[in-house]
């Protein structure tokens, strides 16, 4: 984030701007900016996933929630999104007269409908895995019954659940 925010600011405030002079920093800034705000977006993604396994009552499904698995899809998704946006190396350029920064012709529309799909990918899967997620939560209190003794009198009893907290040290010796 800040590759890209800092020099936006620092020409703003010189009045120049360097990648609209030089075309390697042209293309670099603009590959690395994508990649790296993609690849954060996508973690957000792998993160609401990884609580939607957490809170799932399938067994199968929490046990893809582990540390090692988690790891392997956050070098997976960083390794792609340094190859997805590889043709913005190639394609974007210093537009003239005006020298600008970007892409130009069918490559404009091809780029914007990219970036409609890439953005709307992530922000999809945040949403539907959140909501699944908060739904698991919301039904846990229907899967834990609480032990209720048996009363042979008429009176009615009531069962509060109670909330423990476990921490890492109990099980240490």
């Amino acid at each position: 984030m800040c590759f890209g925010i800092l020099p936006t600011v620092v020409a703003a405030y010189l009045s120049y701007d360097y990648s609209s002079y030089s075309i390697s920093y042209c293309k670099f800034r603009l590959y690395i900016v994508h990649t790296l705000l993609m690849m954060s977006r996508s973690s957000v993604a792998l993160a609401c996933i990884d609580r939607f396994a957490l809170c799932s009552s399938n067994v199968h499904i929490r046990a893809l929630n582990q540390y090692h698995i988690a790891i392997r899809l956050v070098i997976v998704v960083c390794f792609v999104w340094l190859l997805i946006p590889i043709h913005m190396l190639v394609e974007v350029t210093i537009q003239m007269p005006a020298q600008r920064c970007g892409a130009a012709g069918i490559y404009s529309t091809i780029y914007g409908i990219y970036s409609a799909i890439v953005t709307t990918i992530p922000l999809m899967i945040m949403v539907i895995f959140s909501s699944m997620a908060i739904r698991g939560l919301q039904h846990v209190r229907s899967r834990v019954h609480p032990n209720i003794p048996i009363n042979n009198s008429n009176v009615q009893t009531t069962a509060r659940m109670k909330k423990t907290r476990y921490s890492i040290y109990d099980n240490i010796s």
